[in-house]
């Protein structure tokens, strides 16, 4: 970061920044639709009741703290008619937003409707987010319905390469299970199956979608466990790891007497067995093990031989 801040401060072409991810990572609608509602007061007055219809729901069971993991459950608080007529009210005006797009954009401009329509698309994939997280939580979660979020996210990707100039570059920061090109499966979900962000930037962009991933080969890692009496609904805990597991990226790296450097590794060409299976099949995921064939996952690995929480945070 102090790196960036230098470079925007002495660059011609500084960086720009953008975020990609539903509002508070699931956690609240009214990040994404207040906006919105100022633009209805001056496009589209009449429609401006949908907007307001959906944040009263919603107040009444989130105030909205940063996170998916305390509002799923909070969204569970609500009677059903309530939950459906917050899905019904969302859907109602994205599809208004859509057909009234000459009308709206004559109003405004191109720039400012896009931009609207996109926050509304927000609180819709952000309101089925509610209803999936809470599932996982109570272990009932559909297979692949987390992947509401990535695909989102993957969308906001696209979205801003659509509104730049021909040939801008993103960097993409976000964590390994997001940028991951395969399908995996969570152990601790019961085996719910992920189509993360990065698979679906790879249809979309092919080659030019490359993943590099993060991994440390300390002891110890900062885990999330649920706990629906804090803020964001999980604490943060320093968690022991056990060794490394065969086959696994801090493993190879362990014993190739690199653990205590930084590296970067190109997986593009590392081995296979006599199946044409990667002999890399494995990653760490916080403090458990991700089984999954690395090279087909990532491009490259980067890794450090430390991991320190901020101990400034609190939940």
């Amino acid at each position: 970061m102090h790196w960036l801040r230098h470079h925007n401060r002495t660059r011609k072409h500084p960086l720009r920044f953008a975020g990609i991810d539903v509002p508070e990572a699931g956690g609240a609608l009214r990040p994404a639709l207040e906006p919105v509602a100022d633009y209805l007061r001056e496009v589209d007055p009449d429609a401006l009741r949908l907007g307001d219809t959906v944040l009263e729901v919603s107040d009444r069971f989130f105030k909205g703290c940063g996170s998916g993991a305390a509002a799923g459950p909070a969204w569970a608080g609500l009677p059903a008619a309530e939950q459906n007529e917050l899905t019904a009210v969302l859907a109602r005006l994205l599809l208004r937003l859509r057909a009234a797009e000459p009308l709206y954009v004559s109003r405004s401009s191109q720039s400012r409707f896009d931009i609207a329509r996109r926050r509304v698309e927000a609180a819709c994939h952000t309101d089925y987010m509610f209803q999936a997280m809470n599932a996982l939580l109570s272990g009932r979660g559909l297979t692949a319905d987390l992947s509401v979020r990535e695909v989102y996210m993957a969308e906001s990707v696209r979205w801003h390469l659509s509104h730049t100039e021909p040939g801008t570059r993103i960097v993409l920061a976000a964590h390994n299970n997001h940028i991951h090109k395969t399908a995996f499966s969570l152990e601790y979900a019961g085996g719910l199956t992920t189509l993360p962000m990065g698979q679906h930037l790879q249809r979309m962009l092919g080659q030019d979608y490359r993943t590099v991933a993060l991994v440390h080969t300390a002891d110890h890692v900062p885990e999330m466990y649920p706990d629906q009496s804090a803020a964001v609904g999980f604490t943060l805990t320093e968690a022991h790891l056990e060794p490394a597991e065969p086959g696994g990226v801090e493993a190879a790296l362990t014993d190739a007497g690199l653990a205590d450097r930084i590296t970067l590794t190109d997986l593009r060409h590392t081995p296979r067995d006599a199946q044409g299976a990667p002999l890399l099949n494995g990653i760490r995921f916080q403090s458990s093990h991700l089984s999954t064939p690395v090279p087909e996952a990532f491009d490259a690995v980067i890794a450090v031989p430390t991991v320190t929480r901020d101990r400034t945070v609190r939940f």
